[in-house]
């Protein structure tokens, strides 16, 4: 069995976790069928981000909030 540190890996980065649900589910499923442990770091704290969510939980992503602005990505916030 090969290492755990020898795993590949890969974060999907995005403002919106709509923005995932809505156009990178073919690249999050690229990943998967390459064996990549795959890994969404995403904002959910906004209105319809339910179906973002329940789009990352079926497709096995490890998901990691994260509360970026997608209104300002200079505000002191994101680079906190």
């Amino acid at each position: 069995m090969k290492n755990s540190l020898y795993n590949k890996n890969v974060l999907i980065c995005t403002s919106l976790i709509g923005f995932i649900s809505g156009f990178l589910i073919d690249d999050v499923n690229y990943f998967k069928n390459k064996k990549y442990n795959v890994f969404c770091c995403a904002n959910s704290d906004h209105k319809g981000s339910e179906t973002g969510k329940k789009v990352v939980n079926e497709l096995g992503v490890q998901f990691i909030e994260a509360p970026f602005s997608s209104s300002n990505p200079f505000s002191k916030s994101n680079i906190k």
